[in-house]
């Protein structure tokens, strides 16, 4: 890889990965990554950079999955997910599509055994092998779920959720270093002090966690279909760092889902253009009604397993709730529509189009104080092999509704030889994430068996930034393909020039060298 950056700096670095061969289930990538940056201190982005100068900078990721038995009649699998980075800044500055996706990469091991397809035994541990961000470790935590089967032969069915681990927190070292001079400052307030003093104590806990479900399918002779549910937990807080004595709560939980289905066939809609033949409409109200009532835990507590900011609608069941720690009273009733158009295709059904509308109405809201939620509706059209379209929204419709959210995906070709992506998303008014309105163009055409072009483009029309722009020639050469880029980046405050060289070898399928345009 040769980068030209606009301060005239010239990079070298090489990138190497191997993949297994495709059809081998225990599939592996070793990735590797080093450059000497000579100019660490060249930052990518508007955010200050000072007091960096680590030229020596790399990256070694692994991840390999293996199939393991190890216990008597089970059936499982082994995971090693390691990523070591130099420094904080190695992402945003040389993968910065990783970056936008996984800024802080996991570090994992784990072993997981299954019996029968009802039980999962799954022991893991996640490691801090990268000082420079906030992370949390577990050293390690057992899981045991169980899902949802028959209780002793009978209509009721039980599904379970148990874990039990030892959980570290750390800030990042350089928040660390940073929070330790300024309690050092002679100028720092004694208000100031103690809240630098809660920052640096040491949040560790062992915790115990059981959640048991029961739940009853029923069909009534009207067509509706209801399932009860009633759920029981328990937390068990232990070894808790700091002035906190261990801590217990226990968790009680309720909820009935309700739907109707109503279903019309339309034999005549046959357009071999838009991939019908024929079309059943499904058309499906439903309902759920769910409850949460929980023990608070003292105010001075430092949760682990805590909700982060998200878009999104949370779940509704105590059961898929990762976030065990923020687990707090709620009341819930979402009421929804979903739309299905299904069509035939290759001799089985195909799902053309799905439309699912929903709100939540709140008596007790665990987030942010609402009434009302907004009015959510997802969409996925995907009418043929070269057409797929998915669009969610959200939009306010009380006053106590809080952002609006518009993301739309466009995957489509146009001819056999030609690709284009669109994705688009516009959010506003969200109370913890920023203002947003970005779009990203990405084509590839294929001109002949030997010769290809391609163009990705990035706007963020919140600041009227053309934030990338990025050309590429694609050759194949049938062993080998080779592939030039040349790419601009706004950053704000500066400009970013680059051009990128790729060779693929195409004969060895489990060996490649891949260049991305992405730094």
């Amino acid at each position: 890889m040769v980068t030209y950056t606009a301060n005239e700096e010239l990079v070298l670095a090489l990138d190497v990965e191997s993949y297994a061969q495709k059809a081998n289930p225990n599939l592996g990538i070793i990735s590797g990554y080093y450059i000497h940056d000579f100019d660490p201190s060249e930052r990518r982005s508007a955010e200050p950079r000072t007091n960096f100068d680590q030229s020596e900078r790399y990256r070694l990721q692994v991840r390999q999955r293996a199939e393991v038995n190890a216990l008597p009649g089970a059936k499982g699998h082994a995971d090693i997910n390691m990523t070591l980075l130099s420094d904080r800044f190695f992402l945003e500055d040389y993968r910065t599509k990783d970056f936008t996706t996984d800024f802080q990469p996991d570090n994992t091991l784990s072993l997981s055994q299954s019996w029968d397809d009802n039980y999962l035994l799954t022991a893991w541990t996640r490691l801090r092998i990268n000082e420079h961000y906030r992370s949390d470790q577990r050293l390690p935590e057992v899981a045991f779920d169980q899902i949802r089967r028959p209780l002793f032969g009978s209509a009721i069915l039980h599904e379970s959720q148990n874990t039990i681990g030892l959980y570290r927190e750390e800030l990042a070292d350089y928040v660390e270093d940073d929070l330790r001079a300024e309690y050092d400052d002679p100028s720092t307030s004694a208000s100031r002090r103690n809240t630098i003093e809660g920052f640096l104590a040491n949040t560790g806990f062992a915790r115990f966690h059981t959640y048991h479900e029961l739940s009853l399918p029923m069909k009534l002779d009207s067509g509706l279909h209801v399932i009860p549910r009633v759920g029981m937990g328990h937390t068990r807080y232990e070894g808790i760092q700091g002035p906190l004595d261990s801590q217990s709560r226990t968790h009680f939980s309720a909820s009935v889902d309700a739907s109707l289905k109503f279903t019309k066939r339309y034999p005549d809609w046959i357009s071999k253009p838009l991939g019908l033949d024929s079309a059943l409409h499904v058309f499906q109200p439903y309902t759920t009604a769910t409850i949460l009532k929980t023990d608070a835990l003292d105010a001075t507590f430092r949760p682990i397993d805590k909700l982060t900011a998200s878009t999104r609608p949370r779940a509704l069941y105590p059961g898929r709730f990762a976030a065990i720690d923020d687990l707090t009273d709620w009341k819930i009733l979402r009421l929804g529509a979903r739309n299905r158009l299904l069509t035939r295709r290759d001799g089985s059904s195909h799902q053309w189009l799905e439309v699912d509308t929903y709100i939540d109405v709140f008596g007790e809201d665990p987030e942010f104080n609402r009434s009302v939620s907004n009015l959510y509706t997802d969409v996925h059209w995907s009418p043929l092999p070269w057409l797929d379209l998915t669009v969610e929204t959200q939009l306010p419709l009380f006053s106590d509704s809080n952002f609006t959210e518009v993301a739309t995906g466009l995957e489509f070709m146009p001819n056999e030889n030609t690709e284009i992506g669109v994705t688009h998303r516009y959010l506003q008014g969200h109370p913890i994430l920023s203002d947003s309105n970005r779009l990203e163009f990405r084509a590839y055409h294929r001109i002949n068996e030997e010769w290809g072009i391609g163009a990705t483009h990035r706007w963020e029309f919140a600041d009227s930034t053309l934030e990338f722009q990025q050309y590429s020639l694609h050759r194949n050469l049938d062993s080998w393909a080779f592939t030039m880029g040349v790419f601009t980046r706004d950053n704000l405050d500066q400009d970013e020039y680059g051009v990128l060289f790729g060779f693929t070898l195409t004969d060895f399928p489990s060996l490649s060298l891949p260049l991305e345009v992405n730094n």
